[in-house]
């Protein structure tokens, strides 16, 4: 058996900055959050990751307006 790792190259990551926008009332599973990022996205294919677990792939189309 062996062990694997796995990493992205520095040039791929894109910090960003997590708020809570809003969270249901008496119902702490369920919360909004916004994801900020540091540098503006280009259009292009994107995925946030969250704690090596959870994947959220999306789009940045270039054609939508801001």
């Amino acid at each position: 058996m062996g062990s694997v790792s796995s990493s992205l190259p520095k040039d791929h990551v894109i910090g960003v900055t997590i708020e809570q926008v809003r969270s249901e009332p008496g119902n702490q599973s369920i919360n909004l959050y916004k994801a900020v990022p540091s540098l503006p996205l280009l259009p292009g294919e994107y995925c946030l990751i969250c704690n090596r677990v959870l994947y959220f792939d999306f789009g940045m189309d270039p054609k939508a307006k801001s």
